[in-house]
């Protein structure tokens, strides 16, 4: 259970805090949270959606994820101290033209 230390020199109750604070830094774009189910968009569109609601993050923090043709989330880069970053090859990305969005369970 000490792995967050090791990695990061914090401890799990203060890891997880960032990890909190990180994700309420957060905008989610009002053009996605109020699109409607079944609705079609390119992971470019997205990105540039959740960047433009974001500009304190640097270019290429999220990432598109999706299977199948559907989008399965929107992933943020961050390094180890939990500052917003580039992502990288490891974060995966969506090489569909376009997604379907579908409304959260």
């Amino acid at each position: 259970m000490g792995h967050a230390r090791t990695c990061t020199g914090l401890s799990q109750g203060d890891y997880f805090t960032k990890v909190m604070l990180a994700r309420a830094a957060i905008q989610i774009p009002v053009q996605i949270s109020s699109l409607g189910q079944g609705t079609t968009a390119s992971p470019a569109e997205l990105e540039s959606e959740f960047a433009a609601a974001n500009p304190s993050f640097p270019n290429g923090a999220f990432r598109t994820a999706c299977r199948g043709g559907e989008l399965t989330e929107v992933r943020v880069c961050f390094d180890k101290d939990l500052k917003a970053r580039a992502c990288t090859v490891s974060a995966g990305e969506c090489t569909s033209q376009a997604v379907t969005i579908r409304s959260p369970r």
